[in-house]
């Protein structure tokens, strides 16, 4: 949202291209774990997806080639907090654990109560949240078309939210006996008794 790719020549189309993927990736992911929700919990289906992200990454970037000193070293936090320096390691804890682990558990714990579809939309007010941060602490700006985009967004959220909620009619029919007259006659006394013998 806050980058201009535009501004560079060609850099857009490859940008396009990369969203696409993501987008066909993430889809595929809220789907399949739509699918296995019912069967594993959240800390199974957490484990497995970082195991097996863990795995591409090992042979992508090999952890054991990275300089594991550069991890004391200290690192300026920007913007806003230009003057606040923190070591390295606290930074990466920070993105593990609160910006990976912890939103990756509440998706796959909202999974159990919505709908994948709004799982998926709902996500979709990432980027805004994301503009919202680079304003407040990094001091970046906004255009009006980007400031559109973000309203579309919301918009397109609510109506998911609005649509995919299933009516109070629906709701109170789904819960309301089969045959209430036959519930009625069954609850009845019995005219006549029936006889107790001993």
């Amino acid at each position: 949202m806050v980058v201009k790719v535009r501004t560079v020549i060609g850099l857009f189309t490859i940008v396009v291209d990369a969203c696409l993927g993501a987008d066909i990736c993430v889809s595929n992911y809220i789907l399949v774990v739509g699918h296995t929700a019912a069967t594993l919990d959240t800390g199974s289906m957490t484990f497995y997806m970082f195991f097996i992200g863990g795995l591409f990454w090992a042979n992508t970037l090999p952890w054991w080639t990275f300089d594991f000193s550069l991890l004391t070293s200290s690192a300026s936090l920007l913007g806003a907090l230009d003057a606040v320096a923190v070591p390295v390691w606290v930074g990466i804890v920070w993105v593990v654990a609160l910006g990976t682990l912890a939103p990756y558990s509440l998706n796959l714990s909202a999974l159990r109560h919505i709908s994948p579809t709004a799982v998926g939309v709902v996500g979709m007010s990432e980027p805004l949240g994301a503009g919202l941060v680079a304003w407040v602490w990094l001091g970046q700006t906004l255009t009006p078309i980007q400031v559109v985009g973000g309203v579309v967004v919301l918009v397109g959220i609510g109506i998911i939210q609005r649509t995919s909620a299933p009516p109070l009619a629906a709701v109170e029919t789904s819960v309301a006996p089969a045959n209430p007259s036959a519930l009625r006659q069954g609850s009845a006394p019995r005219q006549g008794g029936d006889r107790v013998t001993s």
